[in-house]
């Protein structure tokens, strides 16, 4: 018996995520029955069943679809090298975090990044920070806009030349003890959450240290996805 490749369920949830449809029609399916009517697919033609998977895969190569995208933000998990930046004359190292969209045409809106939760490494004391925006690096408001398959950087944390023992997260806050201020030396991991409107929330968690000097000051992704709801 001919058959369509395309199921009603299917359907509804590409609708739901946005996400292209790739439908083919057998020879001999009568036209605009059943559901045809209504999803508009331009289904394929074909004739052959054994070729269709060869047929597909054609056509996948022809649309230039990549295994990789997905409707999604990610942190990107590569090293974190600090910028030393000076800011009303006084010094400061910076370490940036990229966020990627993985969607290949739809821009991530109104994107904000928060601290979630911070916990200092040496006795497992945990914090939940009050919830306030951090900075975008190099952009003056709270929110922003990640393009199609681009990303951003924000600044997840400061450490001044002449306090190297104290880690410092920018945020809008207008109230100095808005803004989480750790003493070291130490180690302490920081979980960061970017919530957008269009697109599903992310969590990371990072494993940040300071020293004596500046210099020791580093910042890293820990291996755990982060991804999900907090507990």
């Amino acid at each position: 018996m001919p058959w369509l490749a395309i199921l009603a369920p299917e359907l509804a949830v590409a609708s739901l995520l946005d996400l292209d449809v790739l439908a083919f029609q057998e020879q001999g399916v009568k036209h605009d029955d059943g559901l045809l009517p209504f999803i508009q697919a331009n289904p394929i033609g074909f004739t052959d069943r054994d070729c269709l998977p060869n047929i597909v895969a054609e056509e996948i190569q022809k649309r230039k679809w990549k295994h990789d995208w997905r409707n999604q933000l990610a942190f990107d998990d590569g090293a974190i090298e600090p910028i030393s930046a000076e800011t009303d004359g006084e010094c400061a190292n910076y370490f940036g975090v990229s966020v990627k969209n993985l969607h290949r045409r739809t821009p991530a809106v109104n994107c904000y990044i928060y601290l979630e939760r911070v916990c200092r490494v040496s006795d497992g004391a945990e914090s939940r920070p009050r919830t306030i925006e951090l900075h975008w690096a190099g952009y003056p408001f709270p929110n922003a806009l990640i393009g199609p398959g681009g990303e951003r950087v924000f600044d997840a944390m400061m450490v001044r030349h002449k306090e190297p023992t104290v880690l410092h997260v920018l945020s809008y806050a207008t109230a100095s003890h808005y803004s989480p201020r750790l003493q070291g030396p130490g180690d302490f991991e920081l979980t960061y959450a970017v919530i957008s409107q269009n697109f599903p929330t992310i969590r990371k968690t990072f494993r940040a240290h300071v020293g004596w000097t500046v210099k020791e000051a580093t910042l890293s992704a820990q291996e755990s996805p982060g991804t999900g709801p907090t507990p």
